[in-house]
This record gives C-alpha cells, structure tokens and sequence, in this order.
C-alpha cells in the first residue's frame, strides 16, 4: 500500500449500498459531509465487550480483552480486531449462525485505541459465501467476519430481523441497548381503542403512531441519535397499546466485514429491520423495527449486488371484530416496506423507512355507528421503522460506488488508512 494514498469512507444513513465515497483529510478529528466535524444526521452510538471460541478451543473460552498478543494480525478502521493468524481459507453454505453460541466464533482482542466490542468474530485466511446459498444470522451480538486476504459473497448473508418470513428471528445484535428511551409509548382510550405503537429510530428516525379512534394515542418514536462510533445492531419499534396490540417489530442485525485486500458483494447483504404485527379488537398496530448496521472494510470494495438496511413497515391497527394486517418488509435497497392496511377500519401501519425515503406515520382508526351502535371502532397504525446505518471503507484514487444521486443519506464519519500489521514474536 503507498504512503500517502488516501483512505475512504462513506457513511449511509441508508437504503443500499450504492453510493459515492468522499476523501478525508488524511488527519484531524471527525469530519461529516462538509468537512464540518459536526456528528452527522442519521446516526447512534457506543457498545459493549466479548467473549467466544475457535474450533481449537473450548466453547466456553473467556474472550482476552487485554491488548493484542503477539502473533496477531489486527485488521479494521471501525474498531480494529485482532486475532491469531487464520490458518485456512473458510466457505460457508446455506445455514443459521446463532452469534450467541456458534463454535465458529474464534478469540480475538481490540485493536490499539479502538473500544472492546461484543461480537461473534468468525475468521478465515479468506472467506466466501457461494452463490445459491443463504447464510443467516441470529444472536445477541453482532457478526465479524474476519479475512487475510478477500471476503466473496455471491450468495445471501441475511442479518436482518424477521416478523415471519421467511423465518421469525432476530438479526444479530439487534435491538442494541444503546438505543434511545426518549419515547412515548402508546395509549388506550375506551373500549380497548389503542393507539398505534412507535417505529424504530437508528439511521433515520421512525415513525409515530396513530391515533386510535376513541382517544387512544400513539407512541412517539425517538429523536435521531449521535455519530454511531461502534458496531451496533437496529433498535424496536414498540407494541400497539390494548388487549391483543400488534407486537413490534424488532431492529436489524449488525454485521461487519473486515479484509486485508479485497471485498467482492456480488450476491446480497440484508440488514433491514422486521414489521410490525397487526392489532386485533380495537387495539393499536405494532410499530416496524429500524434497519441494522452494515460495515464494510478493505484496500478495495467491489459492490455489484445490493446491501441494504431498510425499516420494517407498521402494522395495521385492530377493529372490533376483525384483526389489521401486518406490515411488510423489505427484500431490495429500493423496496419500500409497506404497513399493514386494508383489513378493517384500523388505521394504516406507516411504511419503513428505505434509501432518502422517510419513515412514515401510522394513520389513525377509524370509528363508525349504526343504529345508535359503534359496528367499527380502529386501532391507530403503528409507525414504520426508519433506516439503519452502512459505512464503507475503502483505501484509493478511486470511488468504487455509484455516483452521490444513486441512494443514501448522509455521508460523514471518518477513518485511517488500512491497517495490517502483524506483530513480532519476542525474542
């Protein structure tokens, strides 16, 4: 690598991988689109610290959170990792990953100066996920991969959380306990009349509940956060108020890759956050989870196929005697994730957040009499969760995305150039 070759770095506050990256200047302190040094728009913050095995060492070995040993390569700009050398090349096909517990998960330290991180760190001299093949992710932390040489995906790394399809479960470190908790929740008026739950706030803010028919408010989603400076996972969105309320939808997961050379996308990286459910007797919709956070690291990035962390729409709200639809969730960085609607007269869920696309509201129930009787009687909508977080870094002259007008949000943040350092053995 030559000296003086500048490092990049964008930030999404996101619906995809497509993009344009900005030189940084090669010192000073953080830097956001306009070279400000504010905190950018559409960001979190800090995590936690690990513990976790390689194949040649109990399952249960405690994580050395001390500094690198010698013998390690430690790789990364957003909280350097450092392991023992990987021996061999890793291929992993379509399977479930549970961070929590996987033997996969090998020892590793942090980085000199970077923060102690709770995660799975799954390490090889090189790493692939074939084509046809889909490799999903669930657990408390978030996901690491860890190469050498190059990282290939061709096929599905699926990191986000999911409602129901293609299976219930919840990304990797989603839900992360630095979210906000400056909320409101929902409310229930009479009759069981709830108002909509709030959506998830991470990369972008979610949306807010709507209001029942008979004086059930909605939930109120949290403002924007600070710089997110650490590996993190999407945040919830809350449950509708009342007896039966939609149940929320949880954050996408977390994931980052880190390579010493190159970083091939060519299959799909999927970090969007679940829909919310639907509410059933007059109760509120769930609000959609936010999308996760995808980081991706290395001299070169090569991203021809889509990576996105989109939020999950909100679900419908309830009606007397018959239950919302669920929100939806999205499958593309332009996909927008639809809310529940057309069940009944509840309100509309608020769709997810996707690319520049803000989340939107849940609407409010509807009421309606016949007779002197209430024969419909809405739960409000739960909000639509907002956009997760992607950073891309990268080391050349070159910008190896799309240009600026293709998808995103903002682009701040800021790194140092690759580093790959091995150190020596004592004498």
């Amino acid at each position: 690598m030559r000296a003086g070759m500048l490092a990049l770095v964008l930030e999404v506050g996101l619906g995809g991988c497509a993009f344009s990256s900005t030189p940084y200047p090669a010192s000073g302190g953080p830097a956001d689109a306009n070279g400000s040094g504010a905190p950018g728009d559409g960001e979190s913050r800090p995590a936690p610290d690990a513990s976790l095995p390689d194949a040649g060492r109990p399952i249960d070995a405690a994580i050395d959170a001390g500094p690198a040993q010698p013998g390690d390569v430690c790789l990364g700009r957003f909280g350097g990792i450092c392991v023992a050398p990987p021996a061999d090349p890793l291929t992993l096909g379509t399977q479930t990953i549970d961070t929590s517990s996987s033997a996969l998960c090998v020892d590793y330290r942090p980085g000199a100066g970077a923060p102690p991180t709770d995660a799975c760190v799954i390490a090889g001299s090189s790493i692939a996920i074939e084509g046809n093949t889909t490799v999903a992710v669930t657990g408390r932390r978030p996901l690491i991969l860890f190469s050498t040489s190059t990282i290939t995906i061709a096929g599905v790394l699926d990191v986000a959380s999911h409602r129901a399809s293609p299976t219930s479960k919840a990304g990797p470190g989603a839900d992360a306990a630095q979210c906000s908790t400056t909320v409101t929740d929902p409310t229930v008026g009479a009759s069981n009349n709830g108002g909509g739950g709030r959506g998830g706030t991470f990369g972008g803010t979610g949306g807010s509940g709507g209001s029942g028919a008979q004086a059930g408010q909605g939930g109120i989603a949290a403002p924007l956060g600070t710089q997110v400076l650490t590996l993190q996972g999407g945040c919830p969105g809350s449950a509708g108020a009342g007896t039966d309320a939609g149940v929320l939808g949880h954050g996408g997961g977390a994931v980052m890759l880190i390579a010493m050379q190159s970083i091939a996308l060519r299959g799909t990286i999927n970090a969007s956050g679940a829909a919310g459910g639907g509410g059933k007797n007059s109760a509120g919709g769930g609000g959609g989870g936010s999308g996760g956070m995808i980081v991706l690291d290395a001299a070169t990035v090569e991203l021809a196929g889509p990576c996105f962390a989109n939020g999950g729409g909100g679900g419908e709200g309830g009606d007397l005697s018959s239950t919302g639809n669920a929100g939806n969730e999205s499958t593309m960085p332009a996909e927008v994730a639809l809310g529940g609607d057309g069940a009944n007269r509840g309100g509309k869920g608020g769709d997810g957040g996707a690319g520049a696309r803000a989340a939107a509201a849940g609407l409010p129930g509807s009421l309606h009499m016949s007779s002197g009787h209430f024969d419909g009687l809405g739960g409000g909508g739960g909000g639509g969760g907002g956009i997760g977080v992607v950073k891309v870094f990268t080391t050349g002259a070159n910008d190896p995305g799309a240009p600026a007008s293709a998808r995103g949000g903002t682009f701040s943040g800021r790194g140092t150039p690759l580093r790959a350092t091995t150190m020596a053995a004592p004498r």
